[in-house]
């Protein structure tokens, strides 16, 4: 049943999703082309172009989903979504995926948007994206004195953009469900700003209050405005910074330390959102 589930949620939002990455695949294509007659005002109207098509197109595909959860659960079709013969946990897991899987496909393609926008500055323009994502990578990556750690960095970059991509889901699916319960019900979308802006609140207290206490940090040594070594350190990222400034011998250097104890409450936070957004959906008290 979750399957079914799976591919019914994925339908009803490949409706129209696709047709906005479609747009921005020909916007940057329209780009692609201007940079080929090398007409320089063409090309700056086309560059500008695909740079707001790039950011419309995260925002439209937020949207979306988000008019699609409401839509589905908190509506009168929400009446119709309750009375199906499967679990809460199911339903709300179906959301969640396919949301998530289309916020990861819009981020990967604003990636490739932007990384074709670098390959225009660079000295040599890579023909391929795979080449312009490398080149315009290793070119961040020297600049800043990481290109020894590149690797492992993007993987660590690219992971953590994945878990924040749905907790930003999940708190914005529990911030309706909060914003449409019987005491915020009457005032409408106010209600779901508030419940959202509460919650954004009370989660980067916890976020800030997992950095300073969490024993986990990475640590970077800046000298002549690159990174000249980095590596983890199993304590706090103040305790570092203290301890380095103290040396005599860093008098060129600037120790810089960031705390990791947030990304070690991520997953948790998630699973404590899932299970909020599960006991709201189960009670029904988001429906009108």
């Amino acid at each position: 049943m979750f399957a079914r589930l799976l591919k019914h949620e994925m339908r009803a939002t490949a409706r129209v999703i696709p047709f906005v990455y479609l747009v921005t695949l020909c916007v940057v294509g329209l780009h692609a082309i201007a940079d080929l007659l090398g007409h320089p005002a063409i090309l700056q109207l086309t560059q500008t172009l695909t740079v707001l098509v790039i950011a419309a197109q995260m925002f439209v595909t937020l949207a979306i989903l988000v008019w699609r959860f409401y839509k589905s659960v908190c509506s009168d079709e929400g009446f119709l979504t309750n009375l199906l013969p499967v679990k809460t946990s199911s339903m709300l897991l179906s959301k969640l995926f396919v949301g998530w899987f289309w916020m990861i496909l819009s981020q990967i393609l604003a990636l490739m948007g932007i990384v074709y926008l670098i390959g225009d500055d660079l000295a040599a323009k890579p023909n391929g994206i795979a080449e312009r994502f490398a080149s315009a990578f290793s070119m961040a990556a020297e600049s800043a004195g990481l290109a020894q750690n590149a690797g492992w960095i993007l993987l660590i970059l690219f992971g953590a953009q994945l878990l924040s991509s749905l907790l930003s889901l999940e708190m914005i699916y529990l911030a309706i469900l909060a914003g449409m319960s019987p005491k915020l019900r009457r005032t409408g979308v106010f209600g779901i700003i508030a419940a959202g802006v509460v919650e954004y609140g009370v989660l980067q207290a916890a976020m800030v209050g997992a950095i300073l206490t969490v024993p986990l940090s990475l640590r970077f040594v800046i000298e002549n405005d690159k990174i000249t070594s980095m590596r983890l350190l199993f304590e706090q990222a103040d305790m570092f910074i203290l301890r380095e400034m103290l040396r005599s011998d860093l008098a060129d250097q600037i120790p810089v330390s960031i705390g990791l104890g947030s990304w070690v409450l991520l997953p948790f936070v998630i699973l404590l959102l899932f299970v909020l957004l599960n006991q709201f959906m189960r009670r029904k008290t988001h429906l009108r």
